[in-house]
């Protein structure tokens, strides 16, 4: 199913309604006068999700099943990647979302990350703000990506270097800050991808990222992967229980009498036992001085001697 409504003179919000058409594959609304937000609903539309596709899902096709209503037979013109393409009997291969030029606004819902068939997404020229979604990195089919001149803030999520069919990605002109995940997919675009957010660091921009950014980021993906070891609360559950170790230990020794005996003794018996350790270790270097300057000598003494007698005779 194909719904291509571009560029006319429609406005008003994107009903709720739209994702009922679960076998929808283009869902073309670009160059509107849409307003209001995107639904949180998209991933019910099954096709583009793959739960009801043959290419992201083949497991769930049995023999003999029918793929008719894949087969178009008129020629469709798309905007996948800024350029114009005509489809026709490979229509079946495209699944794609254009909602760009219009004036939609609030965050990108993290629901659209679930449309893992999802092969073309563009979202660009709205008032988008928020984040980009932490899990997008699991649209593994996507090929093109563009949130171009919106308001989106914070930083590029590192799941976005996981997407390995991604071949073309534009975030320019918005407010997206700290440095750009390092991976070869991501520094495979050039700085034009990542231009006019003066916040961004690290290639392929020119701009170097400071030891504070880097921390941002490390502490940033951390917290999204669901890495405990990132996080403030590890360190801080860390101190609190080495705190309470330390002094359960102390109260234990203080109040009670036979643990402490047993406490302190242990620490003389441990204080002699490197007392006699330092001991034996300065009188084996002792040894060792002795015999290389008093018993050399002695030696070649006796030598000397030897070889008198032998002149003498």
């Amino acid at each position: 199913m194909v719904l291509r409504l571009r560029s006319n003179n429609f406005n008003g919000s994107i009903t709720q309604n739209m994702c009922q058409l679960s076998s929808l594959i283009v869902l073309d609304l670009g160059n509107k006068s849409l307003s209001g937000s995107i639904p949180n609903c998209l991933d019910d539309m099954k096709t583009m999700a793959g739960e009801d596709d043959f290419f992201a899902n083949p497991s769930s096709y049995s023999y003999g099943s029918d793929f008719s209503y894949n087969h178009y037979k008129e020629t469709l013109a798309l905007v996948p990647k800024k350029d114009e393409l005509e489809y026709k009997d490979n229509l079946i291969l495209v699944r794609m979302i254009d909602l760009s030029s219009n004036k939609l606004s609030g965050a990108i819902p993290s629901e659209i990350s679930k449309l893992s068939a999802l092969r073309f997404l563009n979202l660009s020229r709205n008032h988008l703000s928020g984040e980009i979604p932490n899990d997008m990195g699991k649209m593994k089919l996507l090929e093109s990506l563009d949130l171009s001149l919106n308001n989106i803030s914070g930083q590029i999520p590192q799941s976005l270097s996981d997407l390995s069919f991604l071949s073309f990605l534009n975030l320019s002109y918005n407010n997206l800050s700290g440095r750009i995940p390092t991976s070869t997919q991501l520094q495979s675009f050039e700085e034009l991808s990542y231009t006019g957010n003066p916040e961004l660091c690290g290639p392929p921009v020119t701009k170097n990222c400071t030891n504070k950014e880097w921390l941002r980021e490390s502490a940033s993906v951390g917290h999204g992967d669901g890495n405990f070891f990132g996080t403030s609360e590890f360190y801080i559950g860390m101190g609190v229980g080495f705190a309470a170790g330390f002094w359960g230990f102390c109260s234990v020794v203080f109040f009670n009498r036979t643990w402490r005996r047993a406490y302190f003794h242990y620490l003389d018996h441990l204080r002699d036992l490197i007392y006699v350790m330092i001991v034996l270790k300065l009188k084996k270097s002792e040894t060792l001085i002795w015999l290389g300057f008093v018993e050399c000598p002695k030696v070649q003494d006796e030598k000397m001697e030897e070889l008198d007698m032998d002149l003498m005779e």
